[in-house]
Order: C-alpha cells, then sequence, then structure tokens
C-alpha cells in the first residue's frame, strides 16, 4: 500500500498547486486542472489578483475561481472523468484537446484581466481635478489625440512618436511609451486605466504603468462608452457575417452580455441628465431611452422608449450632447438633434453647406460647428457658433496661427484649443457678427461682413421673397443636360440645357434644379422678364444668359419628375425662400431644351412640352391655343 500512498500524496500535491491549501478533497476536476497545469501568464495573473484585494474579498474571488476552473476541466474533458487512484501521467494521457485548455486559461485570463480593471474602477481618481488648469500643456509632437478623465486632473495625449499621460495640474509627464499601431484611447472616468484599440480590437490597460490588464480581441475602440465607474459599453464584431453587436461589461464581476434592447451596434450613447442610470442610444435607424443598474451579480438593463430615427443614422465621431444635456445631436450633412428627456427628433438642414464636426459649448444653446461649402476652395473649413434657439449663425474669426479643432471638456465647462503640439485653455472665442440661419443659407459670405454691410447687401441683392414678390415661379428639373458625361470615380462633364423665356406681362422667378452640372443657356424673347434665377444642383452648374437677373445658388435639391420626395422637398425650399409656390414645373431625365413665361398662370392645365415632356401649368385662358399650337 505504502507506493499507492506515496502516489496519491504526489497527486494531492500537484492539485494543491492549483486548488490552494484549503483544498481537502482531490477532485476529478483536481485532478484534471492538475494534469494539465494551469498557463504560467494565468498563475501571474491570479497571484497578482490575490494581492490587491482586501482580505475579506479573497475567499469570494477561491470560490469564483473554483467555479471557473471546475468549467475548465469538464469542458476540456470532453466527458472523461479519471477515477479516484488515476494518476496525474494517466490522466495526462487520456487528455488530448490541448486547444481546448488553451482556449479555456485565455479566457479565465480575461476574466481575471476585467476583475482587476474592475478593482481600479473603484478606486479614487488618480489625480484630482485641479480647480483651474494652466493655460498651456505642451506635447512631445504633434497632437493626433487627446482623451481627459471625466473625474480626474490627467490626460492622455497620442502624439506622432509617443503615448503621454500627462497631469493636469503641473504639465509634467507621468507616464511615457513609443507609440504603436493602437490608437483612438479612452480614459475611464477615475483616470486609473485606459482604453486603446484599432480596427479590429482592443485592450484595457493600466495608465499608470502602461500594462495590459484585459485584451478585448473583437471590441471597436470606436465608441467605447464608460456608462458608470465599472461598467462599459462597446461594439463586438465576433460574428463577421453580421453586423457589430453591442456589448455590455461588468467590471464588477469580469462578465460581457449583450445589450439586446440596443437594436445594432452603438452609434451614439449619451446620458440623461439628472438620472445618472438613464442613457439615450442611438444606432443605425432607432434612437431609444434605457436605464442601467448594477447590482451586486450583474447588470440590469430596461428600455423605456425607443423611435425610428427620422434622419441619417447617428455619425459615431460626430456625436454629443449639449452642455446642460438637453439634446443630443450628431451631424451628417445636416445638424440633428434629438430631445433627450422626449426623443423628439428635429433635422436643421444646412443646403450646399456641408456639416462635418459639432462639439458642445458651454453655452448650452450652442454648439461649435464645422463644414464646407461646395462653392468654396477645398480648403477652406469655416467654424462656427451655431445657437439652437434662435437659428442663427456666429462666425468664428480666424487669427494667425489659429487652432486646428477645439473640443469641450464637461469636467471643467470649457473649451481648449488643439494646435500642433499645443492645448490652450479658451476664455472665449473671438467671434463676428451673427447672421440668421435662412440668410446664410441664400448667401454664406454675409457672415463675414458688418451688420451695416450686410443690410446694404441685402438691399443692392435683394432677397428671393423681395424679387418674388411682383412674380410667378417657374421651375426646370433634369438629371443631366444633353452631351453632358459621367462615371463612377471621374469628374462629370457638365451637359447643356437650352431655355426660352417668353414674352410675358409679369416677370418670373426661375428656378433650375439637376443632379448632375449643367450649363444652363437662357434666351430671353423680347418682352420676357425675369426677376431672378435660383440654381438648386447636386454638383455645380453655371447660368448663362441671364442678363441683369440676379443669379442665386439656393442648394443642391435636384427634381425631374413632379410628384416625387425629390420635387415635394425642391418645392418646401422654395417656398420658404420665396413665400411662393411653384406655378410651373417641367421636368426630364436628359434635358435638352425648355420655353417658361408667356403670361399670367390662373388655372390648371396639362400641356405637352417639348421632346415628349409633360408640364403641369396654371394658365391664362388668353394663352391657352399658344401653348396648345407649341
Amino acid at each position: 500500500m505504502q507506493p499507492k500512498l506515496h502516489l496519491l500524496c504526489g497527486v494531492v500535491a500537484a492539485a494543491l498547486l492549483v486548488w490552494g491549501c484549503d483544498a481537502v478533497h482531490i477532485t476529478p476536476e483536481a485532478k484534471i486542472n492538475a494534469a494539465v497545469p494551469l498557463s504560467q501568464e494565468l498563475s501571474s495573473a491570479l497571484t497578482d489578483l490575490r494581492g490587491l484585494l482586501p482580505m475579506e474579498q479573497v475567499a469570494l474571488l477561491e470560490t469564483e475561481i473554483s467555479s471557473r476552473l471546475k468549467i475548465r476541466a469538464t469542458t476540456c474533458a470532453a466527458g472523461y472523468s479519471p477515477s479516484w487512484f488515476s494518476t496525474v501521467e494517466a490522466v495526462r494521457t487520456r487528455l488530448t484537446d490541448r486547444a481546448c485548455f488553451v482556449q479555456a486559461d485565455s479566457d479565465v485570463l480575461k476574466w481575471l484581466g476585467l476583475r482587476r480593471v474592475g478593482l481600479l474602477l473603484e478606486q479614487t481618481p488618480l489625480r484630482p481635478l485641479p480647480a483651474k488648469p494652466l493655460s498651456f500643456y505642451v506635447a512631445d509632437g504633434f497632437i493626433m489625440g487627446a482623451s481627459f478623465a471625466e473625474n480626474a486632473g490627467v490626460a492622455l495625449l497620442e502624439t506622432k512618436e509617443r503615448l503621454q499621460l500627462i497631469d493636469l495640474a503641473t504639465g509634467q509627464t507621468m507616464m511615457q511609451e513609443a507609440r504603436s499601431d493602437f490608437r483612438h484611447a479612452a480614459l475611464s472616468p477615475n483616470g486609473r486605466v485606459f482604453v486603446m484599440g484599432e480596427q479590429r480590437g482592443s485592450q484595457i490597460r493600466h495608465t499608470e504603468t502602461g500594462n495590459v490588464l484585459a485584451d478585448l480581441p473583437y471590441a471597436r475602440p470606436y465608441g467605447f462608452v464608460w456608462v458608470s465607474p465599472n461598467v462599459a459599453v462597446y461594439n463586438n464584431h465576433e460574428n463577421q457575417n453580421d453586423f457589430d453587436r453591442a456589448t455590455i461589461i461588468d467590471f464588477g464581476t469580469g462578465t460581457e452580455t449583450r445589450l439586446k434592447e440596443v437594436d445594432g451596434p452603438v452609434q451614439g450613447m449619451r446620458p440623461v441628465p439628472g438620472n445618472p442610470n438613464r442613457f439615450v442610444v442611438g444606432s443605425y435607424q432607432k434612437v431609444s431611452t434605457i436605464e442601467i443598474f448594477k447590482n451586486k451579480s450583474a447588470v440590469d438593463v430596461k428600455l423605456l422608449q425607443e423611435e425610428n430615427l427620422l434622419s441619417r443614422p447617428w455619425a459615431l465621431n460626430n456625436s454629443g450632447i449639449t452642455s446642460d444635456g438637453a439634446y443630443c445631436f450628431s451631424v451628417a450633412k445636416d445638424l440633428h438633434l434629438i430631445a433627450t428627456s422626449s426623443l423628439e427628433q428635429q433635422t436643421i438642414p444646412f443646403e450646399s453647406f456641408y456639416l462635418q464636426e459639432a462639439i458642445p459649448t458651454p453655452d448650452p444653446d450652442k454648439v461649435l460647428l464645422t463644414g464646407f461649402s461646395r462653392d468654396a476652395p477645398s480648403s477652406a473649413f469655416p467654424q462656427f457658433l451655431f445657437s439652437i434657439s434662435q437659428r442663427a449663425l456666429t462666425p468664428i474669426k480666424s487669427w494667425k496661427g489659429g487652432p486646428e479643432r477645439f473640443q469641450y471638456l464637461p469636467s471643467f465647462k470649457r473649451l481648449i484649443a488643439i494646435e500642433g503640439a499645443k492645448i490652450a485653455f479658451l476664455e472665449q472665442l473671438p467671434v463676428g457678427e451673427s447672421v440668421a440661419l435662412e440668410d446664410f443659407l441664400v448667401d454664406p459670405s454675409l457672415v463675414h461682413v458688418s451688420t451695416t454691410q450686410r443690410e446694404t447687401q441685402k438691399v443692392e441683392r435683394n432677397t428671393p421673397a423681395e424679387l418674388a414678390r411682383d412674380a410667378q415661379i417657374e421651375a426646370v428639373g433634369v438629371y443631366e443636360g444633353a452631351g453632358g458625361t459621367h462615371a463612377f470615380g471621374k469628374q462629370s462633364q457638365a451637359g447643356t440645357v437650352e431655355v426660352t423665356i417668353r414674352s410675358s406681362s409679369i416677370p418670373i422667378v426661375l428656378v433650375l434644379s439637376s443632379y448632375e452640372p449643367v450649363r444652363w443657356r437662357l434666351t430671353p424673347e423680347p418682352g420676357a422678364k425675369i426677376a431672378a434665377v435660383l440654381v438648386s444642383s447636386y454638383k455645380a452648374s453655371e447660368v448663362e444668359g441671364a442678363g441683369s437677373a440676379r443669379v442665386i445658388v439656393i442648394g443642391n435639391m435636384h427634381a425631374y419628375k413632379n410628384g416625387t420626395s425629390e420635387f415635394n422637398d425642391l418645392e418646401r425650399h422654395v417656398f420658404r425662400l420665396t413665400g411662393k409656390h411653384i406655378s410651373l414645373f417641367q421636368g426630364a431625365y436628359n434635358g435638352g431644351a425648355f420655353t417658361v413665361g408667356g403670361g399670367p398662370l390662373i388655372k390648371p392645365m396639362l400641356f405637352p412640352a417639348q421632346g415628349g415632356k409633360l408640364g403641369i401649368r396654371l394658365q391664362d385662358s388668353n394663352n391657352v391655343a399658344d401653348d396648345l399650337k407649341k
């Protein structure tokens, strides 16, 4: 019996290496884990975590570890259960699926990493928020990204060469390392950990040392959201054949679960003011309000409200929330607003001016917008303060060596300007005079002149409403002009559309609409009266033959067929500018020649236009016979 007893003691000793000194009975699972020991990395992580925990939490940790190691053994043994007298060597020979043990160790290691992150997230802020930040902070090179902790006085700066952790109270570097392929850093609220990743995966790292605490191989770093001190949400792309799925991490238990209350990936997630557990969440097609509660064993999520998005999906990198939390906003060409209290949605169109970025400001009524005009040089990206309540734009004056970009910091209720290697906290922005959005849409250059000059220009140029006061509105729409060329990836060549304006007793405002670039050639007959030409096209067009009539670019809407949504949008926009509806609309996919004008439009009539096209006209009876002849 002595050899067997000696052998049994060896099994016990091997098992104790895994289970600890409290183990008395050697279970089949213990023998399996002794036969295929834990990886060195996992064993070290277990030791480290035990050392970090207070004594009262160690016992709970051991229970959790025992449960996970039991799952490791039973899963990878694939139904095999060793007897009481089986030796470790005998057990090892029966366990052939070593890849299963490697994966199991990786899963436990990730769980341990998340638990360790949870412990760090429960600690006090890494540095207190300074009562007053420094005026400037200087990095060691061009700043590509900057992340500020919500409740701690630290910032993580990503330059071309390095990753630097800055103490905001002193400006000193606390940690730095050579820059890697991983980017898009996001500090936790207390500044103790940060997430950094690239398109395909992310890591959670210790801020002071830079050590990797947990790998998230399927977590996209874009839009990683810290929901509460120890809960976060990210987009998971593990299933390559499906959409990304929103996933919620509970660092208190080290578990990850799908956020099934959200349809698809999270495109934006912002807190509802006055309720720290409530969030507005935007996905590709929907916007929702959810509540997230953390209890001892799990995270509970409740869906409170859900609405279909009425505009384009939220733009992940161009979304935010006003400083009072009243509105979530997103930029996808136009400005989209969602009231956090009711999910009421509204879109503020900017016509031919394309918005590219929007950030909050200390004033809850104002959003800082950056964009460009299709008619301006490609290098020009003007910035404005936009008043939500007054629908007015205030241009930000440029200055020598001006900032490349702005960022709003809720923790300080301040804007910062990032220029090259320098970050400056701003007291105020250099601004010009405000202009109403409706005036800006008609003529963007009005924001760069004084009020006196602007009023003079309005008198000299007149507005569409003034020009249309004694006129009737007629419109011609095409997709492309005759002879035009266009192909994917190549620059389009303008086609030509001929428009004859007949003699009439009252002037007309001529609306010209197209998708492709068009060279509109106007031929006024003797007695023709053109009050103005309004041009709306997706790609820049030009007008010839307008004479002294003012030509105004009114946007990028395009329509070539009556009764379509495109026509309705164009008609509404024309009415908003002129106060009048379109009286006559003629359209064709490929336009060649049209005739407009000829008399006051009083009653409806369907008449044949040139090229087999149909037009709808409200026409005076004295001109009916002439029209039918034509």
